[in-house]
């Protein structure tokens, strides 16, 4: 396709359309990168890092009631067993809430983990009840036989699950900072071939655009400059339908009406040449009539 069958307006609408769609190509783009990114950024936070402080708050709490535990089986002061019980039930009642925001935002892979320390955690919580029955009893050798027996063995079920957990979570939030950053890399490296692309694609259009214009321009302009020299011989070539060529056609359009008009100012010179040449035979001969009348008279 002739680019110059096309108007001028067209071709720099076509033109600024192209970039347009470049450049809107490139936000577009941009924009679903960044959007993935800060996915990976929010994940991270509210999923990679919460899952941390979540699991952080019940080893915490494991800690405590087990320091409490203890010291309820070693100080059986009464003035100390009341506060003791208090903290426990606390104590219970936060790694109760620690489990239920983990809970929210396990992620998959953690899954079979979180639901064995669920059921471990469940099973130790009805335990510490025991245990507190038996402080209130006052009952010293069934507290520590459930406290050296099966307490001690889910709270150390509990610690390893927590290890597993921490694993987990920190193998997930590696993958998750690994992906981010093969993103940006990948979403830096796409951003600037497009713009690169954009820069070039830019160039040429304008460089289209513009000899498109300029090209014929100074063919008509050699054309008008011959004409004025008076050489109605040369020939312009009209290849478009655009502006330029209706300035070509009008050109030649009047180079052929000035062969027209030079023409017929020919043709009449030569009618008058010829009427001048019959006038002066007529004179002659009138001359001759009247030198013969002269000489007769």
């Amino acid at each position: 396709m002739n680019i110059r069958n096309l108007r001028f307006s067209t071709r720099a609408f076509l033109s600024f359309a192209v970039i347009l769609l470049l450049v809107t190509g490139l936000g577009i783009f941009s924009m679903a990168q960044t959007s993935r990114v800060r996915e990976a950024i929010i994940h991270t936070e509210e999923v990679s890092h919460a899952g941390t402080r979540a699991i952080a708050r019940i080893r915490d709490n494991s800690l405590s009631i087990r320091v409490i535990t203890l010291r309820m089986m070693l100080n059986r002061d009464p003035v100390a067993l009341n506060p003791s019980g208090e903290r426990m039930n606390f104590l219970r009642g936060e790694l109760n809430k620690a489990m239920a925001e983990y809970r929210l935002i396990v992620p998959p892979e953690a899954a079979d983990t979180f639901s064995k320390m669920d059921s471990v955690v469940s099973s130790y919580n009805d335990k510490l009840t025991q245990y507190l029955a038996f402080s209130q009893q006052n009952d010293s050798v069934a507290m520590l036989q459930l406290l050296n027996g099966e307490i001690q063995d889910l709270s150390t079920q509990t610690g390893n699950l927590f290890n597993a957990l921490v694993k987990i979570n920190t193998e997930q939030a590696a993958l998750y900072t690994r992906a981010t950053k093969v993103l940006y890399g990948n979403a830096m490296q796409t951003t600037v071939g497009v713009l690169i692309l954009v820069f070039i694609v830019t160039l040429i259009l304008a460089w289209a655009l513009v000899r498109s214009i300029t090209a014929p321009l100074r063919q008509s302009t050699r054309f008008a400059e011959s004409i004025a020299k008076g050489n109605l011989t040369s020939h312009i070539e009209i290849t478009g339908a655009d502006e330029v060529s209706d300035l070509q056609r009008s050109l030649a359009a009047m180079q052929n009406s000035l062969i027209d008009t030079l023409r017929l100012i020919g043709d009449s010179s030569h009618q008058l040449a010829a009427a001048a040449e019959e006038v002066t035979a007529v004179t002659n001969q009138t001359s001759n009539d009247l030198n013969n009348q002269n000489a007769e008279i």
